[in-house]
């Protein structure tokens, strides 16, 4: 029952979560693609330490308890991050909008 739960929930919040991580970007394909390649590099991570978290405990359900606390803690971790906003809500640029005339979108200074 737990699996499909897990795999419900996955897939719940696997489309959100890449709209937000792409939104407000100009290049949606480095966007998507740097996106892809944390994922990536953040799961072999993590399953690596829940690996050795897991051997470190032990063998046995216990161990297995002892392991799944890591998850758990990258996903306190990730919810506070989105709770706080540690991102800026324009997208990161700090270059102000100049004014455009009617029926243009404004253009972004994007040199430094």
């Amino acid at each position: 029952m737990q699996s499909r739960a897990l795999g419900l929930f996955f897939s719940l919040a696997y489309g959100p979560l890449t709209m937000a991580a792409t939104e407000g970007v100009d290049e949606h394909g480095l966007a998507g693609g740097l996106l892809y390649t944390a994922m990536q590099s953040g799961t072999a991570l993590g399953l690596s330490a829940v690996t050795a978290v897991s051997v470190a405990a032990g063998s046995g359900p216990d161990a297995l308890r002892t392991a799944l606390v890591v998850p758990v803690a990258a996903a306190v971790l990730g919810a506070v991050v989105v709770a706080f906003g540690l991102r800026t809500p324009t997208g990161g640029s700090s270059a102000p909008a100049q004014e455009a005339p009617r029926g243009q979108p404004p253009q972004r200074d994007v040199t430094h």
